[in-house]
């Protein structure tokens, strides 16, 4: 099968969607007249732009990927998988003969009742915001201009510090399984990513995210990492309140995260069982895959599942997890995810974020007697078990009496992840994003009263 190049036009791209089907279609009928007694294909096909700027000097990518993986079943749920690129040199035949084998392979296949999803009930849902058409119409040329003028309107004068990496592209998903599910959807997505590193000053890096190049939002963001310039020693500043800014947030999030899988254990190595607080009750977290505008939104998850929302830590105890639907269960919504044909699904949130609150930001900081404005925060990459003191470091403002009195800083202190949510008094009505994975993190600004 020869490579196909996709229309630029997103309209074109998705009039796609129909012929991927039916040939998935096809192959999953080979599967099971090879043997399989059931079998899925996920189809996945993607276009990309790339711009890179450093120095004062702009380099230019793009490409097309296009990518096949198959699993196939028996009847007690093992499954073997196989998948390949679409000019490799691995025919269809060749990947079921693969997949067949590594299922009839006792050391290869994979256990664990794991089916096709069914076909739905009613039609998915259409999420709002998928398809962001400047992605395809704009030129990668025009694309750069914009960038280029949106860090410097942003930071006049300091433009070559900054580098900027941007990637958009527009991809398309076609599923078909055995049990009569046959379905598609096409999502647009562009990443951008600033970094400064100056002489004698760390190196900060900043990411945003949304279905389109929104360079209002760039300029936004090169303006939040210009006015980042510490000085001095690294600060020790213990128990102090702080305001966690939204971009920054992200990673406490990050912390809880595996708080909220089904895999989630405790002390002693037994699966938990029953409600757990993980924050205060300011700290409410919730998936997302139906999220309007979410760049992790879809109609259906990795597996064929229908999207929605989980509601998984209301008021600060964790009510539910990430998990597959169980057999009696009508409607729950699907959360695994695939961040690649390569990959197989696993339980991963799509758009897992806290729940934002009513105030801006501005308005909250007010409400920080003393303490601290953090811009950026990260974490000890070891981490530690739950209850364990990790060190942080951040970067941002001392502040008096709801204003910020002093310079940049960089900050040091040690706190268990747990006591940083759980010290949350308020949330803004900020929200921010990253991804990682298939899984986009989202966060409002946070004040923490650590001392109270």
């Amino acid at each position: 099968m020869a490579s196909k190049q996709p229309e630029e036009p997103s309209a074109s791209f998705e009039a796609e969607i129909p012929a991927d089907l039916d040939w998935a279609e096809g192959m999953v009928e080979e599967a099971l007249l090879a043997g399989a007694f059931e079998a899925e294909v996920y189809l996945k096909t993607s276009s990309t732009t790339g711009i890179a700027l450093a120095g004062g000097f702009a380099t230019l990518a793009g490409g097309s990927e296009r990518g096949i993986a198959l699993r196939v079943f028996d009847d007690r749920g093992n499954f073997g998988h196989a998948f390949s690129s679409w000019g490799s040199d691995l025919r269809p035949r060749e990947m079921i003969r693969l997949a067949v084998s590594a299922l009839k392979d006792s050391a290869a296949g994979r256990s664990g009742a794991a089916f096709p999803a069914p076909r739905p009930a009613r039609p998915f849902s259409d999420p709002d915001g998928l398809i962001d058409d400047n992605v395809t119409r704009m030129s990668p040329a025009d694309k750069r201009g914009l960038l280029e003028n949106a860090l410097r309107a942003a930071a006049p004068g300091r433009f070559r510090p900054t580098s900027a990496a941007y990637r958009d592209g527009i991809s398309r998903v076609a599923l078909v399984n055995s049990r009569g599910l046959r379905a598609g959807y096409a999502r647009t997505l562009a990443l951008l990513r600033l970094t400064r590193a100056e002489a004698g000053g760390p190196t900060f890096h900043l990411e945003r995210v949304a279905p389109g190049p929104d360079f209002e939002a760039f300029k936004e963001s090169a303006q939040e990492l210009d006015r980042i310039r510490p000085a001095g020693a690294v600060m020790e500043i213990g128990g102090a309140d702080l305001l966690i800014e939204a971009p920054a947030a992200v990673c406490l999030l990050r912390r809880l995260e595996p708080e909220l899988l089904e895999e989630a254990r405790d002390a002693e190595g037994s699966r938990e069982t029953g409600f757990l607080r993980v924050g205060s009750e300011a700290v409410t977290v919730v998936d997302d895959g139906g999220l309007a505008g979410g760049v992790a939104s879809a109609p259906f998850d990795g597996e064929g599942n229908p999207t929605g929302r989980l509601t998984l830590v209301k008021a600060g105890v964790r009510i539910d997890r990430l998990r597959r639907p169980r057999a009696d269960e009508i409607g729950r919504p699907g959360t695994a995810g695939r961040a690649s044909y390569r990959e197989l699904p696993r339980i991963a949130g799509s758009n897992l974020f806290i729940v934002p609150g009513s105030r801006r930001p501005e308005e909250i900081l007010p409400e920080l007697e003393q303490g601290f404005l953090l811009a950026a925060l990260a974490a000890d990459p070891a981490g530690g078990p739950r209850g364990e003191k990790i060190g942080w470091r951040g970067m941002g403002w001392k502040v008096r009496a709801g204003r910020r009195v002093e310079g940049c800083r960089i900050v040091a202190f040690r706190a268990d992840p747990a006591e940083l949510l759980e010290a949350v008094r308020e949330v803004s009505a900020r929200l921010r994003f990253a991804l990682r994975g298939a899984t986009a993190n989202g966060a409002p600004d946070l004040l923490v009263s650590r001392g109270r």
